[in-house]
């Protein structure tokens, strides 16, 4: 069944979406299977521990990755946006969903059944091999944030976690970024507290490194942030 939303191949332009090394007649066949779903900001699009019974597309909006620790506190493990896939390396490994997706403002997915989507994997070999290499690239970037997580300090990580999400969201007219994430995500994200972020970003802002307009915040001086 497929869906009243954006064709897969509109899609396969985006830098490094997976589909692209999927034929045209492929990604048609993906697209007849390929269901819309909408969030509202908050929604859970998945959820850790839930049996994987097929991946979403981000064919608009953005989501924070993120799970439970053993203390109860949220841990967020990053954050995606359009083209990025959400729920493949379940799908792939035939177990749960490892992380839970929540909706950071309203969303549009395309739901892929694990069922067609393990058929092109078994069709296409090529894509699986890049399936694969992808599943590898994100064990060496989470053993990266590790180090990062252990050797730099708090402030380091917020610097480079506002350069990401300045990259990855863009920012509006006036330089501020184009999604807003509250303090406890901050700090659900770096390894920190709410109450060292909001004192972070106070002394930040006293520096001029960068500015703030409610929750919005946008940065002065890029170097300084992160080289300081």
């Amino acid at each position: 069944m497929g869906c009243n939303g954006k064709k897969c191949s509109e899609c396969i332009g985006l830098e490094d979406h997976l589909f692209r090394y999927l034929s045209n007649a492929e990604i048609e066949e993906l697209y007849k299977h390929k269901v819309e779903k909408r969030y509202a900001k908050g929604d859970i699009i998945v959820e850790h521990g839930q049996p994987a019974n097929g991946l979403y597309c981000i064919e608009r909006g953005s989501c924070k990755l993120h799970m439970m620790g053993p203390q109860g506190m949220e841990q967020i493990m990053r954050f995606v946006n359009k083209g990025s896939l959400v729920g493949f390396r379940a799908v792939i490994s035939e177990s749960p969903y490892s992380l839970s997706a929540t909706a950071l403002e309203n969303t549009i997915t395309g739901f892929i059944p694990q069922s067609a989507f393990k058929a092109l994997l078994l069709k296409n070999q090529y894509f699986s091999q890049k399936m694969t290499e992808s599943l590898c690239r994100e064990v060496v970037r989470a053993d990266a944030e590790r180090v990062k997580l252990a050797q730099q300090s708090v402030r380091q990580r917020f610097g480079e976690a506002l350069i990401m999400l300045t990259e990855m969201f863009g920012t509006c007219d006036d330089g501020y970024i184009n999604q807003v994430i509250t303090r406890k995500e901050f700090a659900s994200y770096i390894g920190s507290t709410v109450e060292t972020i909001i004192r972070l970003i106070s002394n930040l802002k006293k520096e001029g490194l960068i500015d703030t307009d409610g929750k919005k915040i946008k940065i002065i001086n890029k170097k300084k942030l992160i080289f300081d």
